[in-house]
């Protein structure tokens, strides 16, 4: 009986297109190197719905869709410009796929620990790249930030995992002076390779895997460095396909607060679960503090932490889950907390939903003397049954000095 083989749809590779940020070549350009890899930009094009039909056309090839019609749709977006729509699509197309097959790199380590370089081998290979065919080294090996295909324009190189035992009878073979297509070049032979692509486009297979926490670390950008960028971002606008628009750091902060709340949500739903709160900075995206206990533990520890006097002026966005799931949210004390300071941002998970809420500084004069009264009181009427949690909620959502934000799953951390 013969055997086919039928392609199947690779929705890791569609969602590594479609979670992108789509931005103007002005945001992209101030980029941060590491966030590039996070954006969707097209030279030319400042239309946010152009860009979206050109991610969308990108997206659809993992999935099975055609080369050429997806070429084509580009291409009439792009002024019919087919050999530019071609390299758009295979820049991007092949930036997904590396990025999909780093990470299955990275979780199959223990099976095969090295990666292996390879060229397509025709006469249309860079010397650059053909210097580099054969090469084997470590999946965590410095090198693959740099050199992991596609790491310049119109890159056609792949990789592939390699086994210990293989690595070890190569390597044998190699020192024995016996016949390997394989190279195994030492840190010192690393070192006089060029660290970026003669083009000047650059490609790291990590990018889409770092979070902001990584990006304060000084391996990368730093936390001074993030504050500035965080302060150029601020002035640059993304919109999503459904038109929907927020800074393009407001799109970092609650990609990294979706992170948060993945992890909050875990251990919801058992029995004695505890109150967890992260608080980040806000210009910065840094974590500055986890804290686990009781409700009331957690309270005091945001009290003393951050409601203190003498703590920084800065502002602050806290994420927590609550200890009962039936409580209304935000509750009493959450309030409380967000009128003792105004600006700071608080998100609360819960098993089916989230919600944001803010006071900010502009609304601080409008805030009336007996509010944290209006709010106990309401409250009380909640507890004792007089009004419904939806109620409840409403009548924050009405507050003119409170931004309110219900919604189902994830959309309630939207700003």
């Amino acid at each position: 009986m013969p055997v086919t083989f039928e392609e199947r749809p690779n929705r890791e590779v569609a969602g590594n297109v479609r979670d992108r940020m789509a931005v103007r070549m002005d945001a992209y350009a101030e980029m941060l190197p590491e966030i590039r890899a996070r954006a969707f930009a097209v030279s030319g094009i400042e239309d946010m719905k152009q860009l979206h039909r050109i991610e969308e056309a990108i997206a659809r090839i993992p999935e099975g869709g055609d080369w050429k019609e997806a070429r084509k749709e580009i291409a009439a977006e792009l002024d019919g410009q087919a050999a530019r729509a071609e390299t758009v699509l295979r820049t991007n197309c092949f930036e997904a796929y590396a990025a999909a097959r780093y990470r299955a790199a990275q979780a199959d380590k223990d099976v095969m620990p090295y990666l292996v370089y390879h060229t397509v081998g025709d006469d249309r290979v860079r010397p650059e790249h053909r210097a580099l065919d054969g090469t084997v080294l470590p999946v965590d090996d410095p090198f693959w930030e740099t050199h992991y295909p596609p790491w310049d324009w119109g890159c056609r190189c792949t990789v592939s995992g390699m086994t210990q035992l293989e690595h070890d009878e190569e390597m044998a073979a190699a020192k024995d002076g016996g016949d390997t297509a394989f190279k195994f070049p030492t840190q010192a032979q690393l070192s006089k390779i060029p660290g970026s692509a003669p083009s000047g486009y650059s490609f790291n297979p990590k990018s889409l895997a770092l979070d902001l926490d990584d990006l304060n670390d000084r391996k990368y950008a730093g936390e001074e460095k993030m504050r500035a960028f965080s302060k150029q971002m601020k002035g640059h606008v993304t919109e999503d396909a459904q038109g929907r628009q927020e800074t393009v750091w407001d799109w970092l902060i609650r990609k990294q607060m979706e992170k948060d709340a993945g992890k909050l949500r875990e251990g919801i739903g058992k029995e004695d679960a505890p109150e967890i709160v992260i608080v980040r900075d806000a210009d910065t995206g840094k974590k500055v503090a986890e804290e686990t206990g009781t409700a009331k533990e957690v309270g005091d520890f945001l009290a003393a932490r951050f409601f203190d006097t003498k703590s920084p002026r800065r502002s602050y966005i806290a994420i927590h889950r609550h200890t009962n799931e039936s409580d209304a949210v935000p509750s009493l004390d959450d309030m409380q907390m967000a009128l003792k300071r105004p600006s700071d941002r608080q998100f609360i998970v819960s098993d089916l939903d989230t919600a944001s809420f803010t006071i900010s500084k502009s609304a601080r004069a409008t805030i009336p003397h007996d509010a944290e009264r209006q709010i106990r009181e309401m409250w009380e009427k909640w507890r004792r049954g007089e009004i419904t949690r939806g109620q409840w909620e409403d009548w924050l959502g009405s507050l003119p000095w409170c931004k309110y934000n219900r919604k189902d799953g994830m959309e309630g951390l939207r700003p």
